[in-house]
């Protein structure tokens, strides 16, 4: 279905002459679908329209056409036209084209707005990503308005304006009994600019600051901000009842990497509550310390059930050759929780002497225990178990299909096409899995699959073959990638995840489609 560019004309009509007090709580949509595209001729006749909506229509009209010739056009506007509609349309729309010589312009409108809704201008100065315009988007960290605030964290985030940290802080260090959804802006904003320079402050809330929304912002900006004075504080956080506090908590722990980090984790391991143990298990095997490989082996033995799997799930992410043995033996205890990650454990570690044990327990008529060997089969690219594989697959357990078939494509073997590809077209949870299966195989038989299942109309089919294409070198990805994105609706999820795959593929900086496909079709020749 073939869909246009940039601006909600609805949303901004309504937000012309809604008189009511109340604001909006999310970003304005940037996008509308239209029908039919528009020639250049009729672009430049209805942007010298005496109606200010055929003015902005057209604006649109030029963007979903990439018709770049009325770019100069677009600048007069956005300088001069009568309507606020019009301007802020004009605004987003240069910064769609990647006109970066509009950023000051837009900033100094943003500055002293005449009628514009500032998440408009935003938006744009965040498409534009020019660090010289961030002072002005400071400003608005503490306007009324939520969606404002979070469209000024996006657009400094997108700036990496880690230069503008001391005025960040300095704003909010101002406040006296700051309103809490204005504070949590200034946190947010302090830890994706990456301001070191906050950690003291960010760390004093944490302390201060009761459970909530601001709490679990603090924590992620701690880590983001990677100040290690706060570990300890973040590994009390882990045995704490508040849940999205221990999540930001474990995150910002894990992004710090301070040494003394696991040590201090190493008590929570045995704790009774199980996010908290696992918690500490993935401190300890993701963050070095030795000294710990004899204290975890000797939790292997059993006399604490409940921290046997963490125990495991450490050892193995380490590679640690001796534990496989003990690993082993404690998976045939069928009476231990979490035999799940224990069988993953064996996977970790690399060592295909565990198959005939993992074999045994994927055979077993029920119990967890099966989708962690599953996956570790898988993980050890153990061919020999394809066929036991394929019969897990086809179970009516979901679970156990779904993890079979990721196995399957953690072979990389293309035998396994033809029934990955039966898979993935039957009307089952397994089918985006093996969606993401083929993806791995290659060649070009199974890449041609993929790009018939990125054109399919059914959108989480068309995702699942998206995500399914960051597993492929060939050049050709990139090609078959905008081509899909000439077609898909870019208000959709499959869009969004376009942009992000495009950016890893060719190191471009690009958020819309209109940049992409100029990019596509002129500046990349």
């Amino acid at each position: 279905m073939r869909v246009q560019r940039i601006i909600v004309v609805l949303l901004m009509l309504g937000w012309l002459f809604h008189c009511g007090p109340e604001k909006p709580d999310q970003v304005p949509e940037s996008e509308v679908p239209y029908t039919s595209l528009k020639t250049l001729e009729e672009v430049k006749s209805d942007l010298s329209s005496d109606v200010w909506s055929t003015r902005s229509t057209a604006i649109l009209a030029a963007i979903d056409g990439n018709h770049r010739e009325v770019i100069p056009t677009l600048y007069e506007l956005f300088k001069s036209d009568e309507h606020a509609a019009v301007r802020q349309t004009a605004a987003l729309a240069l910064a769609d084209f990647g006109e970066k010589a509009a950023a000051p312009l837009i900033a100094a409108r943003l500055k002293n707005p005449n009628g514009e809704n500032p998440t408009f201008l935003l938006d744009a100065l965040t498409r534009l990503g020019v660090a010289s315009t961030a002072p002005i988007v400071v400003e608005y960290l503490g306007h009324e308005n939520h969606s404002v605030r979070l469209q000024a964290v996006r657009a400094l985030e997108i700036m990496k304006a880690t230069a503008m940290g001391p005025r960040i802080l300095a704003q909010v260090q101002s406040l006296k009994d700051p309103d809490p959804d204005v504070q949590r802006a200034y946190i947010m904003a302090l830890g994706k600019v990456h301001y070191a320079g906050a950690g003291a402050y960010l760390l004093q809330l944490a302390k201060q600051l009761d459970s909530g929304p601001n709490l679990a912002a603090t924590y992620l900006a701690l880590g983001r901000v990677d100040y290690h004075p706060a570990t300890p504080e973040l590994i009390a956080a882990l045995d704490r009842e508040f849940v999205k506090g221990r999540e930001n908590a474990l995150q910002a722990t894990l992004e710090i990497a301070d040494p003394r980090a696991p040590a201090l984790a190493f008590p929570l391991i045995k704790n009774e509550r199980r996010d908290s143990r696992f918690a500490a298990a993935e401190i300890i095997a993701t963050i070095p310390d030795p000294s710990l490989n004899d204290k975890l082996l000797s939790l292997l033995d059993g006399e604490s059930d409940i921290a046997v799997a963490p125990a495991a799930y450490a050892l193995g992410r380490r590679k640690l050759a001796v534990a496989r043995v003990p690993i082993e033996k404690a998976l045939g205890n069928q009476e231990l929780p979490d035999r799940e990650t224990i069988a993953r454990a064996l996977g970790w570690l690399g060592n295909k002497e565990s198959v005939p044990v993992l074999l045994e327990v994927l055979k077993e008529d029920e119990g967890e225990g099966r989708y962690g060997a599953a996956w570790a089969l898988g993980i050890l690219e153990a061919r020999e178990a394809l066929p036991d594989l394929m019969q897990a697959a086809r179970s009516s357990d979901e679970r156990l299909a779904m993890i079979s078939v990721e196995a399957i494509g953690m072979m990389h073997d293309p035998s396994t096409l033809s029934f990955l590809t039966t898979v993935a077209e039957r009307d089952s949870a397994s089918r985006f899995m093996a969606i993401d299966a083929i993806g791995q195989i290659p060649g070009p038989e199974a890449l041609k699959r993929l790009q018939e299942l990125a054109d399919s109309r059914d959108e989480k089919q068309k995702q699942a073959a998206i995500r399914a294409l960051r597993y492929r070198d060939e050049p050709e990805v990139v090609t078959i990638l905008i081509e899909t994105l000439r077609e898909t609706d870019t208000e959709s999820t499959s869009a969004s995840m376009i942009y992000t795959l495009l950016q890893e593929k060719t190191d471009q900086e690009y958020y819309t489609r209109n940049q992409w496909l100029y990019w596509y079709d002129e500046v990349r020749k």
